[in-house]
Formats: C-alpha cells, structure tokens, sequence
C-alpha cells in the first residue's frame, strides 16, 4: 500500500476531461474526520495533494478545493520511508486547521522522520516541526 491516508484534490487548471481528466473546479472540504486506523509499512502515512493531475513540475499549486479544520485521530503504524507527513497543498487556498491526536506513525529505523508541509496554517498535534 502506498499511503496510510491519502487525500486528492485536482489542480486548479482543466486537464482533460472526465472520467481520465478533471480540474478547474472549486470546493471545500471542512470537519473531516479520519479515526481509528493501523497500517503497516506503507510508503508515506499521511499524504494531502492538491496538484492532481498537474503537469510534473507544476508550482505553484493553484487547486481552488479548500481544506479545513481536519482531525486525524487514534493512528498507529509504520512507514517504509523516512516521510511521515507530506502535504502538498495549494498555494492559493491552502490547508488550515489540521490537528492530529493520538497519532504514532513511524518510519524506518535509523531513519530520521519527515513532516513535509506546503501551504499549512494552524497544524498541531504533530511530534516534530514540519519542513
């Protein structure tokens, strides 16, 4: 498995059209609750990216789903990769208000976990700083 949690969210450009293209839509998504997970050796634990579908190399970020007040709760597990966190979120409209509770998600050992967190306010609740 490649994620723990993953969330996707289409670039703010149209690409294609669907069912194999999308983007160029506006959303919000607010008071989601993620509870109650064990995983195991994944790739990443918690990954948020708002550029789907963007050309590789695309910056910045322009998705116009906004995300909000969002809670990780009750999560344990393991990662194969030292990157625990990676949030790729828009530069436009960005993330907000994530808390993570009772988390322990870990990586390798001998490894030096990552937070890797674009465009976030208010993130708490996470053992390390993101960078």
């Amino acid at each position: 498995m490649n994620h723990g949690i993953y969330f996707k969210a289409w670039d703010g450009a149209i690409t294609g059209t669907p069912p194999t293209g999308g983007g160029g839509g506006r959303g919000l998504v607010r008071n989601a609750v993620f509870r109650n997970f064990i995983f195991d050796r994944v790739q990443t634990g918690f990954q948020i990216v708002q550029n789907f579908g963007a050309p590789p190399g695309d910056v910045p970020v322009t998705s116009l789903v906004k995300l909000e007040k969002m809670k990780f709760e009750n999560i344990r597990g393991t990662t194969n990769e030292s990157t625990i966190v990676r949030f790729e979120c828009s530069s436009v409209v960005g993330c907000s208000d994530i808390q993570f509770r009772n988390v322990e998600v870990t990586g390798p050992p001998n490894g030096t976990d990552k937070y890797i967190c674009e465009y976030t306010k208010n993130l708490t609740g996470l053992p390390a700083p993101c960078n």
